[in-house]
């Protein structure tokens, strides 16, 4: 009887312990699910985050903090258009501002083009629109006040280009045309790439002759009065 006893308890044992094995490992894929679906749902919710945050600081014109901002978005989510292409914009705006900070308006314009072809911020395709205005003001005014000042040496110099050029490198300049001067160098570096040490040597009045009777102050204009500074000091390149 005993040993029938025993029997029926180790038979009793083989079958309970499959079944405790196989609950015990659906419940370690029941937590590892809860695991995973907890890890996801903490994911979209950083990315929502991240952007509402990227858009206030949009709104609030911190632009680099913006970026930050975006830069996280799209580290938690790399396929999502939508927080891509904030990056793409508020990225160039960045980059372009600081070219613009610098008197480098053809690297301004590069970087300012970039980010107007990304869809996806009205503010920031605002801002964008905006600083492209600005870079263009600061090369028309630079144009404008090279004419001006040049028409003023022009009168004082002579009737022939050739005599105006070569009177206006002993001519004494102002402050205000210095000034200028200098505005241009910075120009012609930036747009048409000329060697900043070799414009450094060059004559204010010089400088300023070449956008003499240039026209109107477009990127052709500043081009057509460069070319005519390159064919006096063909080091310039």
């Amino acid at each position: 009887m005993r040993r029938l006893k025993r029997v029926l308890i180790v038979s009793s044992l083989l079958v309970v312990a499959p079944v405790l094995t196989s609950c015990g490992q659906q419940t370690q894929v029941d937590k590892s699910a809860t695991s995973a679906k907890t890890s996801s749902v903490k994911q979209v919710s950083y990315y929502q985050r991240s952007l509402e945050k990227g858009l206030d600081a949009v709104a609030r014109g911190k632009y680099v903090k913006a970026q930050a901002y975006f830069e996280n978005a799209v580290d938690t989510k790399p396929k999502a258009k939508r927080a891509r292409q904030y990056l793409a914009q508020v990225r160039a705006l960045n980059q372009a501002q600081t070219a613009f900070d610098q008197q480098n308006y053809a690297r301004a314009q590069t970087q300012l083009a970039q980010g107007q072809k990304a869809t996806g911020s009205t503010a920031l395709t605002t801002a964008l629109d905006h600083l492209a205005t600005r870079v263009k003001a600061k090369q028309a005014s630079a144009i404008k006040a090279s004419q001006a000042a040049s028409s003023q040496s022009s009168e004082a110099a002579g009737s022939s280009t050739t005599a105006k050029s070569t009177s206006s490198s002993s001519k004494a300049v102002s402050p205000a045309e210095h000034q200028q001067a200098n505005d241009l160098r910075r120009l012609l570096v930036s747009n048409q790439g000329f060697s900043a040490s070799v414009l450094k040597g060059i004559p204010d009045a010089d400088i300023i002759q070449a956008f003499a009777g240039s026209g109107n102050a477009t990127n052709a204009a500043l081009a057509e009065s460069a070319g005519k500074l390159l064919q006096q000091y063909p080091n310039l390149k």
